[in-house]
């Protein structure tokens, strides 16, 4: 009879181990998992910023671009109004004199 009852409580003390022993694995892989879903995520974060610094950027140099280009056309723009000016105002002068005066 003590026999069986040695028997029992060492099966019970296998048991409680590996019950121990499942906890800890669970909380083994638990823990790996947060980790590894947090490290995913930061570098889902980090590509994400990195790739919209890139669009920024790119947008920046477009806008810049642009810009430019406006600027261009707006100088070549009053450059030829400056010229006609230039080649017209004294025509321009007489004809106003001229109409204010008849």
């Amino acid at each position: 009879m003590e026999k069986h009852i040695e028997e029992v409580v060492n099966e019970d003390r296998k048991a409680r181990e590996k019950v121990e022993n499942a906890r800890r694995a669970l909380l083994d892989i638990t823990s790996e998992v947060s980790s590894k879903s947090q490290r995913i995520y930061q570098q889902f974060m980090e590509d994400e910023k990195n790739q919209m610094n890139q669009l920024q950027k790119e947008m920046d140099e477009e806008v810049a671009q642009v810009k430019k280009q406006c600027n261009d056309e707006k100088e070549e723009g009053l450059k030829k109004l400056n010229e006609q000016f230039e080649a017209h105002k004294d025509e321009w002068v007489k004809q106003i004199v001229d109409n204010v005066l008849s």
